[in-house]
C-alpha cells in the first residue's frame, strides 16, 4: 500500500481538528482516564474535537456480543472516513492498546495516512515493550517516520526506539494531565505505619508487603501496615483477612478523595512491590511522595523515573529480595528519625519538581502539535 509522501509539503497553517481514538469512561481506569483528560487539552486548544471511542470494542467481559463490537468498529472507521480532511488539517491522536486492540488500530491508522493527517500515539503500556510483538512492528511501521509518539517515561520512549525504531517520541507523563496537589510538609514523627494502596492481588505485592511486616515483627518491630483498595481474587481477600486477624494490618476498603489523603497520613512509608508484568507509571507513587511519603517500589516501568534512594528506596523487579525494604524501615523506625524525617522532606520536593516539569512539558507539546500542523 502506498501513503502520502512524508516529505510533500504541508500547509502552515493550524490543524482545524483532531480526531481523538480510544477508550474512555465508562469504566473508569488508567487508560480511559488518561483519554479523557487529553480530550479535554485538546477542546482547550483546537476548533474540534472528534471523539472515537473505541471502549465497547474492547470490552471483553459479556456486556458486549462479539457481531455488537465488529459493528461498532465497522462504525467508527466509517466516522474516521468521513473526516474531512485539507491536507494535513486534521490531528489524528489515539491511545495505543496493549493486546489485541492494536489490529484494529493498524486500520484507524491507515485510513488516517490516506487522508493526510497527523499522526500522534499516546502510549500507556509496557505489554508491547517487554516483548516485541508483530501486530505492534506493523502499526509503528504504518503510522511512519514522522508520527509522533507520546511516551510516560524515557526508558518507555528508548524501548520503543530499540524495539520498533520509531523516530520521534517525547516524555508526557500523566502528571501532565492530572496534577498532583502537594501537601503541606508533615511534622517531625516515629515511624510506625507503612501503608499499601492499590488494586489488591499478587501481581501488585500484596503478598510481599504482608512478608515486610512479618519480617519486621519478627525483628521484635512492632510496625502496623495500612492496607486500602478494591480485592481483585480471593487469594489476596484471604491473605489481608488473615494478616487482619493476627493484628498485622488494617484494611480500609477501597478509598478516594478525603478518604485517600487521610491514609497517606495515616502511614509513614508508602511500600508498592509490585510485580505486575507490565506496570507503567502507578499514579500512587506520585500520590505518596506529593503527602510527603518515602517511597519503597521495585524498579518496573517508569517507576524509576520517580522513585531513587533519595526518597527511599527501589527493590529488584520482582521483589525477590525484600532484605533492603526490611533494613530501611528498621534503620528508620529504630535508629534515625532525622534521615527519616530528611527523606521525608525530599519526598514532597520530588513530587513538586515533577508536577511543575510536567505541566511545563504538557505546554510545550501542545504547542508543537499546533505549529507543525
Amino acid at each position: 500500500m502506498v501513503f502520502p509522501s512524508e516529505k510533500q509539503s504541508r500547509p502552515s497553517d493550524s490543524s482545524i481538528a483532531v480526531a481523538v481514538v480510544g477508550p474512555f469512561p465508562p469504566p473508569l481506569g488508567g487508560f480511559s482516564q488518561a483519554m479523557l483528560l487529553m480530550e479535554g487539552l485538546f477542546k482547550d486548544h483546537w476548533d474540534r474535537v472528534i471523539r472515537l471511542d473505541t471502549t465497547r470494542i474492547s470490552t471483553s467481559d459479556g456486556t458486549q456480543s462479539k457481531l455488537a463490537r465488529i459493528l461498532t468498529r465497522v462504525h467508527l472507521i466509517w466516522r474516521l472516513a468521513r473526516v474531512r480532511d485539507d491536507r494535513g488539517r486534521v490531528l489524528f491522536y489515539m491511545g495505543v492498546s496493549g493486546g489485541a486492540g492494536q489490529l484494529s488500530e493498524l486500520l484507524y491508522i491507515i485510513i488516517a495516512r490516506l487522508k493526510w493527517m497527523r499522526i500522534v500515539l499516546h502510549h500507556h503500556s509496557f505489554a508491547y515493550l517487554n516483548t516485541s510483538y508483530w501486530v505492534s512492528r506493523l502499526l509503528f511501521a504504518a503510522a511512519g517516520n514522522s508520527a509522533i509518539h507520546l511516551v510516560l517515561c524515557n526508558r518507555m520512549g528508548e524501548l520503543l526506539k530499540a524495539r520498533y525504531a520509531c523516530a520521534q517520541y517525547e516524555v508526557l507523563s500523566n502528571v501532565a494531565l492530572n496534577p498532583v496537589v502537594v501537601l503541606p510538609e508533615r511534622t517531625s514523627r516515629p515511624v510506625t505505619a507503612i501503608g499499601f494502596l492499590s488494586n489488591i492481588m499478587i501481581e501488585k505485592g500484596i503478598d510481599r508487603f504482608l512478608e515486610i511486616l512479618t519480617q519486621l515483627r519478627a525483628r521484635g518491630i512492632f510496625i502496623i501496615g495500612h492496607v486500602a483498595g478494591p480485592f481483585y481474587d480471593v487469594k489476596s481477600q484471604k491473605l489481608v483477612e488473615q494478616a487482619v486477624a493476627r493484628g498485622l494490618v488494617r484494611y480500609h476498603g477501597p478509598v478516594t478523595g478525603k478518604q485517600k489523603e487521610d491514609f497517606f497520613e495515616s502511614i509513614d512509608v508508602f511500600v508498592f512491590p509490585t510485580r505486575y508484568l507490565n506496570e507503567a507509571e502507578p499514579f500512587v507513587v506520585l500520590e505518596a511522595l506529593a503527602a510527603g511519603v518515602p517511597v519503597i517500589a521495585t524498579a518496573r516501568g517508569c517507576i524509576p523515573a520517580w522513585v531513587d534512594n533519595s526518597v527511599g528506596l527501589l527493590l529488584d523487579p520482582i521483589a525477590e529480595n525484600l532484605l533492603p525494604a526490611v533494613d530501611l524501615i528498621a534503620y528508620w523506625a529504630a535508629a534515625s528519625p532525622f534521615d527519616y524525617n530528611q527523606t521525608r522532606k525530599r519526598a514532597g520536593q520530588r513530587a513538586k519538581t515533577l508536577s511543575a516539569e510536567a505541566q511545563a512539558t504538557r505546554v510545550a507539546i501542545l504547542n508543537r502539535l499546533k505549529v507543525e500542523q
